[in-house]
């Protein structure tokens, strides 16, 4: 869970990394959210 929580905090308005804004377009907020998304199941797909 720790890691699911940090990985999504990447693209978090409270990042210290990266702030994403609203003037950024919506589908790539969407494609953040789908690579999370992507990310995760890799990363707790049983082999």
């Amino acid at each position: 869970m720790a890691m699911v929580i940090a990985m999504s905090m990447a693209w978090s308005p409270v990042s210290n990394v990266y702030a994403a804004t609203a003037e950024e377009p919506a589908d790539l907020h969407e494609q953040r959210r789908a690579l999370l998304r992507e990310s995760v199941r890799r990363a707790l797909a049983a082999d």
